[in-house]
């Protein structure tokens, strides 16, 4: 039996609420916000566990959506926390694929112009090769910034947790 897409989803959203129920966090309605909202993180205890789930979870988004309300951080700080939770929870590595595309695009063309058999026009094989490189760079590139994105998360939830306070040696 194969995994059909409804299951996917399905099982996503166990996983989901499983983190949420967790966490103990306050499920907010969605109807109530221009974008969903599933936690809302309001006090110590709630961001110890939302940052054990950034811990424990692979994926970032499958993480649930936060918002963050935590009385030690001014309104302000609060929100830009928030988006950046947001934003490194939707971090697709697009960003990094390019670069690394572009510059194996013009690494090539400088390799392939500044060769022994320089002509304006490559051979098949060559242009083959080059594509083969060209999409290995793109996808490093991917996975590289979704890393990069994921790391820059679990420091986010560690430093929040440092900035109010929160002894976390004993966690695992």
């Amino acid at each position: 039996m194969g995994a059909s897409p409804t299951n996917f989803l399905r099982a996503r959203s166990i996983a989901r609420k499983a983190v949420i129920e967790a966490a103990g966090a306050v499920r907010l309605p969605r109807a109530a916000f221009s974008e969903p909202v599933d936690l809302s993180i309001s006090d110590a205890a709630a961001l110890s566990q939302w940052h054990h789930a950034v811990r424990r979870t692979f994926w970032a988004r499958d993480l649930p959506i936060v918002t963050f309300e935590l009385p030690g951080l001014s309104a302000l700080q609060n929100q830009s926390t928030t988006a950046r939770a947001r934003e490194l929870q939707r971090a697709c590595g697009c960003a990094s694929s390019g670069l690394l595309m572009t510059v194996a695009v013009v690494c090539l063309t400088v390799a392939h112009l500044t060769s022994a058999s320089a002509s304006l026009l490559p051979t098949g094989t060559w242009a083959l090769g080059a594509i083969g490189w060209i999409l290995a760079a793109g996808a490093l590139g991917k996975v590289t910034g979704i890393f990069w994105a994921r790391w820059r998360l679990l420091q986010l939830a560690s430093n929040l947790l440092d900035a109010i306070g929160v002894n976390t040696t004993g966690m695992r």
